[in-house]
């Protein structure tokens, strides 16, 4: 995904957000590929890959009221936000490793140029 789809995927996200007062869920949980859906997002994958996106959601669904299923007790609903603050930690977490391996893999490929083409001792 280019930078000029990834700011525009957030774009239109923050868009939708601005737009709704609740977000669609499934079984107790944020469901994204509505999300995805409604947001205008070719498919889900900004909301766990993109950086901006999954901080937007994130942001977001901490306002919102913890879905619970019928006879969930107060300790499962205190467990279900600390682990939707997690799984967002860890999707922003893993949105910035993949950035940092691009920015790598360029780097080291401009290293191989350096000294291929000036001699360069490493």
């Amino acid at each position: 995904m280019s930078r000029h789809e990834g700011k525009q995927n957030a774009r239109k996200l923050r868009e939708y957000l601005e737009k709704t007062k609740d977000l669609p869920y499934r079984n107790a949980e944020l469901n994204k590929q509505a999300i995805a859906r409604e947001a205008g997002l070719k498919d889900r994958q900004p909301l766990y890959k993109n950086e901006e996106c999954v901080e937007l959601l994130g942001e977001f669904a901490k306002k919102l009221p913890v879905r619970m299923a019928a006879g969930t007790s107060k300790k499962e609903t205190e467990l279900e936000r600390k682990n939707r603050s997690l799984e967002t930690k860890n999707a922003k977490l893993y949105a910035e490793n993949q950035e940092l391996r691009r920015q790598l893999l360029k780097l080291e490929h401009i290293e191989s140029l350096l000294v291929k083409g000036r001699g360069i001792q490493p």
